[in-house]
C-alpha cells in the first residue's frame, strides 16, 4: 500500500521560522511542504490554489492574523486542516482559537518529533493542543445542572477516572493502538500499559474488548471531554 503523502502549507511571517520548518519534510517522508506564505492574505490565496491537507499557522502576521485567516479557511475550505504553531501559550490567544475550530495549538518550543506527530495525528483527523496547554483555563464540559438524571450518573461515574484515563478511554473506543495513543498523548507505550491496567481495574473488566463494551455508555462524555480538552 502507497504511503499517504500529507501536503503541508506553511503561513508564518518570520523567514526563519519557515525555512526551518521546510525541513519537516526530511524528518518524515510522509509530509510534503508545498508552499510558503509570509502574511495571512497570501495563506488564503496558497490555501485556494494549491489545497494542502494542513496549513501549519503562526497566530501574528501581517495584513490578516492567523486567528482570521483560520476562521476564513475552516469556513471557505473545511477539508483543509489548521495547526497553529505559535509562541503564545495565553489563555485569551488559547481561547479564540477555541472558537475558530482549528485542530491544534503547538507552541514554536516543540520538538520536529511532535510537530510530526501532530501534523500526522491531525491528518487523521484528531485534535491536539501541546500537552498541559490548557490547564488554566478551568473550561467546564458538562454542565451538570442541564443533564438528565441519567447523564449526570453517567458523569458521576466518568469522575472516578483521572484526565488523562479519559483521554486514554476515549482512544480505546476510537478503536486505537497503544502506539497510537502513546503518540497522541505524547506519551510512551509502557506508560499507556499502566494507564491501561488502571482503566482496567476501574471498570472491572479484564481485556479491551471488555473494557471497549462497558465504557460504550461514556462515548458521548468522553467525546465532549476530548473535543474541548483538545488532548491538554
Amino acid at each position: 500500500m502507497a504511503m499517504q503523502i500529507i501536503r503541508v502549507l506553511i503561513a508564518d511571517d518570520q523567514v526563519l521560522t519557515r525555512q526551518g520548518l521546510t525541513s519537516l519534510s526530511e524528518t518524515n517522508p510522509q509530509i510534503e511542504i508545498v508552499g510558503e506564505a509570509e502574511d495571512g492574505l497570501v495563506t488564503l490565496n496558497m490555501v485556494e490554489q494549491l489545497r494542502p491537507d494542513i496549513v501549519l499557522m503562526d497566530l501574528r502576521m501581517p495584513k490578516l492574523d492567523g486567528i482570521e485567516a483560520t476562521k476564513i479557511i475552516n469556513s471557505k475550505f473545511p477539508e483543509v486542516k489548521v495547526l497553529i504553531l505559535t509562541t503564545f501559550d495565553d489563555e485569551e490567544y488559547i481561547k479564540k482559537t477555541l472558537e475558530t475550530k482549528a485542530s491544534g495549538y503547538l507552541l514554536k518550543e516543540s520538538s520536529f518529533e511532535d510537530i510530526v506527530n501532530a501534523i500526522i495525528l491531525v491528518s487523521k483527523g484528531f485534535s491536539l493542543f501541546s500537552p498541559n496547554i490548557l490547564d488554566n483555563l478551568q473550561k467546564k464540559i458538562i454542565v451538570t445542572e442541564n443533564l438528565s438524571d441519567s447523564a449526570k450518573q453517567l458523569q458521576k461515574e466518568i469522575e472516578a477516572f483521572s484526565s488523562q484515563e479519559r483521554k486514554i478511554l476515549y482512544l480505546i473506543l476510537c478503536s486505537m493502538t497503544n502506539k497510537e495513543i502513546g503518540k497522541a498523548l505524547f506519551l510512551g507505550e509502557h506508560t499507556i500499559r499502566n494507564y491501561i491496567t488502571g482503566i482496567f481495574k476501574k471498570l472491572n473488566v479484564e481485556n479491551r474488548a471488555q473494557a471497549f463494551r462497558a465504557s460504550e455508555k461514556y462515548q458521548s462524555i468522553l467525546k465532549a471531554s476530548f473535543d474541548v480538552d483538545l488532548l491538554r
